[in-house]
């Protein structure tokens, strides 16, 4: 187990031991923030590349219930949905894969290979 973990562990016990000595729930949690943040490993402050996805390459948007386009313009509740964003992480959102080379069928027999029949 790694020292962080330790410390993680250590910290539950001694929220457990608090709990049991009658401390108030607000002080034992500011007791354990004040021991956490000393034993957090410290590192670099995380800047996006692209701030309208936060690099996931999905930007969120909020629904107030009409006009997203989802529901063909009928009243619906408000709700969150993506759409793929403008910078290079939109690629796994949009579906397109890279075609096979003109003289290679080997990828042609991928799907379903005949129709499906009524009668089986």
């Amino acid at each position: 187990m790694g020292s962080l973990a330790a410390s993680i562990n250590a910290l539950l016990v001694m929220g457990r031991k608090l709990t049991a000595d009658g401390m108030s729930r607000e002080q034992r949690d500011l007791a354990i923030e004040r021991v956490l943040r000393a034993e957090w490993p410290k590192g670099r402050e995380w800047h996006y590349l692209c701030d309208a996805c936060e690099d996931t390459g999905l930007r969120m948007l909020d629904c107030a219930g009409l006009g997203c386009g989802l529901a063909h313009g009928r009243q619906h509740a408000p709700h969150r949905f993506g759409v793929p964003c403008h910078c290079e992480k939109r690629s796994r959102f949009l579906g397109h894969h890279p075609r096979a080379p003109a003289g290679d069928f080997t990828q042609a027999t991928k799907g379903r290979t005949k129709p499906p029949t009524v009668f089986r």
